[in-house]
């Protein structure tokens, strides 16, 4: 697989540029405006094209977590193109609580 070649702080380096690039432009273009449930609802959107993912809300906090068949390097990848979306779209610290070879699982509070 091609991630196997791409040593790790480059992989999170490319997705953290991806993610500043490219995701509040597809907000808009598929909600026509850019807020906090226009992000979230695209957010599960990508989501639901990544593997399997499950989501749970309580009081503004939202957690999240993805399971895919890929590898290390994926969730790598998935971390820092997620953690940079999410901080510079809600202007809010992602808390990463599990990252395995399989799975990702973070929060972060909507304010």
């Amino acid at each position: 697989m091609w991630l196997s070649r791409i040593p790790e702080d480059a992989i999170v380096q490319d997705a953290a540029q991806l993610g500043q690039l490219v995701i509040k432009e597809f907000v808009v273009y598929f909600f026509q405006e850019l807020d906090a449930t226009s992000f979230i609802n695209f957010l599960e959107l990508w989501l639901s094209t990544q593997g399997e993912f499950r989501k749970n809300s309580n009081m503004g906090t939202y957690y999240y977590t993805i399971h895919h068949n890929v590898n290390k390097k994926y969730s790598l990848f998935l971390e820092g193109f997620l953690f940079t979306v999410i901080e510079n779209v809600l202007l809010t610290k992602v808390n990463m609580t599990e990252l395995t070879p399989n799975l990702i699982s973070f929060s972060f509070e909507v304010k």
